[in-house]
């Protein structure tokens, strides 16, 4: 991740200084596109005004920081190069043949003899800066989805990771967008603004809610099938809903920020501020969530079918409920079952045999401890060698199951830093990995099967539980990026 940071930094302050070579190998002007409602429009006088339109400044003499070169009217465009001469700000004043006014240009040009074009916020080398934007974001998605690509075995476990390739995603299209912008700027410059590029970077988050509205609403009613499919099969209570909690709260989301988009406001300057920040909030409060949302369910797709190689010491197999007379469940027996195949494959692949640890306490509710119910099973079902199997008996929780089991594989090879693997159901491979992460135990996982109506939901709530871990760390994050767009919002546009 360090490196990661280190090549997107470097990158950034590469594409900083190459702007500011561009611009100053551009000199101090800047070419005006507008359009002329009139192709038969013949260009009359540029004639110089004061801030106020008199045609005077303070002294009573025209302002003149500007010289105007190659100025015409040409395929239903008015263009111009000006050029800065000495600090100041002006104002031309542009007509026909017949004296018609047909526009007003307002300059400032900086100590720097950077020239500003008041009427579209425009600047000497702006065309550049939003090139080096979408360069910029764009070799940054791409860094970003290489680290994920490279990401494997147990280092795939990682919110880093999750992080990465989620928000990867908003920053793509952000370069996507940037790289649009420049296009309509080479070739259709009279429709270009660069205001709009002002606006686009402050409502980066709201333009990526509306163009995954389609992809979000999807993935929400594809979810609300599987759930109410779910809750054919399986009793009704709060962990068994969530799924359709979730897909209204994202239809909710996109509806509103539709209802936002097509508002139609009318009001003081200062209350459409305070309107467009309100906006900004709540697309990036979404647009946070959202991401990471993609991030759990690409980096959940990924765990739960990678193939480790055949090369463990260990595998732990995850414990969860088993029925009263002490036989295993169909989630739990899918648990065993998918590790006894690797393990078995393993053995006969390259002769290494590896050691079963099958881990889980004792619930309050349960009549001998998971790991027992399991070993068990693992000795008179699967005819597993006693000797090939250690039981891990104290743990309550995922986290305990990573952390006793590690005390174990120590205790066991105090010597060396053995392979292990983890045996779990297929949603819940990612967030046991992150959960092994965290107890240092570098391990990779497998996934077995469960019913396509039951997956959906059961992911949700590992996504869940993977920002309640994180909730403060969220939350500071979250507020940086609200305070950061909010202040775009209100300042910018």
């Amino acid at each position: 991740m360090k490196k990661l940071m280190i090549k997107i930094v470097v990158l950034w302050a590469v594409v900083f200084v190459l702007c500011l070579i561009a611009r100053s190998i551009m000199g101090n002007v800047y070419t005006v596109y507008l359009p002329v409602h009139d192709d038969k429009t013949q260009l009359g006088e540029i004639r110089i005004l004061d801030r106020d339109g008199t045609g005077t400044d303070s002294d009573g003499e025209f302002s003149s920081v500007l010289s105007i070169e190659n100025a015409e009217i040409r395929d239903g465009r008015f263009q111009a190069t000006f050029r800065a001469m000495k600090e100041g700000r002006t104002c031309y004043e542009v007509t026909d043949k017949d004296g018609k006014v047909l526009t007003q240009l307002y300059f400032r040009v900086g100590k720097l003899h950077t020239v500003w074009f008041e009427n579209t916020m425009g600047f000497t080398g702006d065309f550049i800066v939003v090139a080096g934007l979408a360069a910029a974001c764009l070799l940054t998605a791409f860094f970003m989805i290489r680290f994920f690509v490279n990401s494997r075995g147990a280092s795939l476990f990682s919110y880093n990771v999750m992080y990465v390739i989620g928000f990867s995603i908003f920053v793509l299209s952000f370069g996507l967008l940037m790289l649009y912008l420049t296009f309509r700027r080479i070739f259709l410059p009279v429709q270009y603004f660069t205001y709009s590029s002002y606006s686009m970077i402050a409502f980066a988050g709201f333009l990526f809610l509306m163009v995954t509205c389609p992809l979000v609403v999807l993935f929400a009613v594809l979810m609300m099938i599987s759930n109410i499919e779910l809750l054919r099969h399986e009793r009704k209570r709060f962990a068994n809903v969530l799924g359709i909690f979730i897909s209204l709260i994202l239809i909710a989301g996109e509806v509103i920020a539709n209802f936002l988009y097509h508002y139609e406001f009318t009001g003081s300057q200062l209350q459409w501020r305070v309107h467009l920040v309100v906006i900004n909030v709540f697309a990036t409060c979404f647009v946070y969530f959202e991401c990471m949302l993609f991030g759990a369910v690409i980096c959940g797709i990924r765990a739960a079918r990678q193939t480790p190689d055949r090369d463990k010491d260990f595998i732990i197999i995850l414990g969860c409920g088993f029925r009263k007379d002490g036989s295993l469940t169909p989630l739990l027996k899918g648990r065993v079952d998918n590790a006894v195949r690797f393990w078995r494959a393993q053995r006969d692949e390259n002769g290494k045999t590896a050691v079963l640890i099958p881990s889980g306490g004792q619930g309050p509710d349960e009549v001998m401890p998971e790991s027992e119910a399991m070993s068990r099973y693992l000795e008179t079902e699967c005819s597993i060698p006693p000797s090939c199997i250690l039981k891990e008996t104290k743990s309550v929780n995922t986290y305990q199951n990573m952390a006793f089991s590690k005390k174990l594989i120590a205790e066991q090879k105090p010597d060396m830093e053995p392979k292990v693997l983890f045996s779990t159901t297929n949603y819940h491979v990612f967030r046991s990995g992150v959960w092994a992460t965290l107890a240092g135990l570098p391990a990779e996982g497998i996934g077995c099967r469960t019913k396509w109506w039951f997956w959906p939901n059961a992911f949700v709530r590992e996504c869940v539980g993977l920002l309640r871990n994180r909730l403060k760390v969220e939350l500071l994050q979250l507020v940086v990026l609200v305070g950061f767009f909010a202040v775009l919002s209100m300042f910018v546009i």
